[in-house]
């Protein structure tokens, strides 16, 4: 009898167990796919895969994204995992994923888990081919970029976007400005005092960003526009005593001591 009861009550703790389980609301997935044509033409589905608990949102990691091509029957291009960022960037292999009238629709699919609900997100773009010029012209460093499309098989260029430029920098890119397209091209000057290398070689990016047609492409070109810097250790190194880095150096030990001390003195009062 006692055996019996024994086993009710564990297939009863069995069934609460598992009715919880399935009762559980998953969260919900939020998945964001992005195309990007790359300085080296490469083609790139970019995806970020979030979820929002306890009203901040959280980057998924490790999950398992699957990347389609998109036409008459859907193709899978093949699968990623998410990185600790949550980001997975596949790799278009064929660089003709384009159709006859030069759209290219794809999907990024997230079948979901134990806590988190699937989700798809799809993007469709034209391919565009942008190059950089870099041209003095009257004396005057000018950065110009040129942009192109196929269009039922012909080669047109292109108007009424917008393109921003930038330089490179040590952790970022400094934005230039931006500038429309007509006819395929446009153009902006290259500012006179901005640091280079010890050769003044700097680092130019041109690019269209999160377009409906075309997403994002960029490209970029190096070039001695910029003014030669070269590092002495002498003006950054505390200990070699750099004329403004070692006082602010000397400044932070003293701030450290004073509050370290004060602190002590504090606890002693205390403990008297």
């Amino acid at each position: 009898m006692i055996n019996r009861i024994s086993k009710y009550l564990l297939m009863l703790l069995i069934g609460l167990s598992t009715l919880s389980l399935y009762g559980q609301e998953k969260h919900r997935a939020y998945l964001k796919l992005n195309y990007l044509k790359d300085f080296k033409n490469n083609k790139n589905l970019i995806v970020e895969l979030k979820t929002r608990i306890d009203g901040k949102f959280r980057q998924v990691e490790n999950a398992t994204i699957n990347f389609y091509k998109v036409s008459e029957s859907t193709k899978l291009l093949g699968s990623l995992k998410t990185n600790k960022n949550g980001i997975a960037n596949f790799v278009l292999e064929n660089n003709k994923e384009n159709d006859t009238l030069g759209v290219a629709a794809f999907m990024a699919e997230y079948e979901g888990c134990d806590t988190l609900k699937s989700k798809e997100s799809e993007v469709e773009v034209k391919d565009l081919d942008l190059k950089i010029e870099l041209k003095v012209i009257d004396s005057v460093k000018t950065i110009i970029a040129n942009a192109s499309a196929m269009e039922e098989g012909v080669e047109k260029p292109i108007s009424e976007i917008e393109i921003s430029f930038f330089v490179q920098r040590l952790y970022s890119l400094l934005p230039l400005g931006k500038s429309e397209l007509e006819d395929g091209k446009c153009s902006i000057e290259f500012p006179d005092d901005l640091p280079g290398d010890p050769e003044g070689n700097v680092t130019i990016y041109a690019k269209i960003i999160d377009n409906d047609e075309y997403g994002n492409v960029e490209q970029r070109a190096n070039i001695n526009w910029g003014i030669p810097v070269t590092l002495v250790p002498d003006t950054y190194n505390p200990f070699l005593g750099g004329k403004y880095i070692s006082f602010i150096f000397i400044s932070i030990i003293l701030t450290i001591l004073v509050v370290f001390g004060v602190n002590k003195l504090i606890k002693k009062r205390k403990n008297d």
